[in-house]
């Protein structure tokens, strides 16, 4: 039972740290696509950048 309990510690705690790293991830990259779309949003929106998109 000592063997197995050992097992499993060792088995659960890389599975939560990589849960915990894949969420963090998942997170940040969220936020960073919203920081990336929300100006180009606005940029497409507002009239005062159309002069910078006219090619």
């Amino acid at each position: 039972m000592k063997k197995e309990k050992a097992g499993l510690r060792t088995i659960l705690k890389p599975a939560w740290i990589r849960v915990t790293v894949i969420f963090l991830v998942r997170m940040i990259y969220w936020q960073l696509t919203l920081i990336g779309t929300v100006p180009v949003l606005v940029m497409r929106t507002s009239p005062l950048m159309s002069p910078m998109e006219s090619p």
